[in-house]
């Protein structure tokens, strides 16, 4: 999904994926290689290695 779109918000994934959007981020935290980069509505995610 990130690698689809890349300014996807977080209740855009929740949404898509039928949970909540604490879930989301609580599971994006987990993941080493996926950071946010920029502020809010301008920044994008990037998948590291």
């Amino acid at each position: 999904m990130i690698k689809e779109n890349p300014q996807v918000s977080t209740a855009d994934m929740a949404k898509e994926l039928k949970i909540g959007i604490a879930t989301v981020k609580r599971k994006i935290k987990k993941m080493s290689n996926v950071s946010y980069v920029g502020s809010g509505y301008s920044g994008h995610w990037e998948i590291n290695g």
